[in-house]
């Protein structure tokens, strides 16, 4: 009896660290108006912080902001330019490969794809969900530069990539502070 009410009580202590990881952040955004919108995605950060805005010539929308002191750039993405198509190579959908990136799935080549992201190990990586959306970072202090990749659940073709230097908690104070759309699975008429 003493063991089985142990045993809840370990459970009730591991099991919502294991499942708090995965929470989308809750909204940062109730003082800070949402001022800056961005391919369908609105983003509150605070006005004073943001030094510069630059709309980037590229293939897709894209923009760099400095914010805080760090440039960011936030770009629509295509999920063969987010893998180098590892995931397809895979047989995985996007959320899948990163779901395997980030666990022990054997299903995945690691090595490979720790190469391609520039990553040392899962610890690198966070990732988040809701009803909607899924996002993974990817922070490390010997990547180049640092990610987060934002997937609509209903439409994973739409990719948000959110690249610069910033830790695990800056990244997902930076997802905090998006106002993403809904996304319709209906067609466009």
């Amino acid at each position: 009896m003493i063991y089985r009410t142990l045993f809840s009580l370990l459970l009730m202590a591991i099991l919502p660290s294991c499942y708090a990881s995965n929470i989308w952040p809750q909204s940062q955004c109730a003082k800070t108006p949402y001022w800056l919108e961005f391919s369908q995605a609105a983003l509150c950060f605070d006005k004073n912080n943001v030094s510069s805005l630059k709309v980037l010539n590229a293939n897709h929308a894209s923009i760099a902001l400095n914010y805080n002191g760090s440039e960011l750039f936030l770009l629509r993405q295509t999920s063969e330019n987010v893998t180098g198509n590892l995931h397809k190579k895979a047989k995985l959908s996007l959320i899948d490969y990163f779901n395997a990136l980030s666990s022990n799935n054997t299903t995945l080549d690691k090595e490979t794809a720790f190469k391609v992201h520039e990553l040392a190990s899962a610890e690198e990586i966070a990732t988040y969900q809701n009803d909607t959306w899924y996002a993974i970072s990817m922070t490390s202090k010997t990547r180049s530069f640092d990610e987060i990749f934002i997937v609509s659940k209903q439409q994973p073709s739409f990719i948000l990539q959110i690249g610069g230097k910033f830790t695990k908690t800056q990244a997902k104070e930076i997802i905090a502070k998006l106002k993403l759309p809904k996304i319709s699975t209906q067609p466009h008429i």
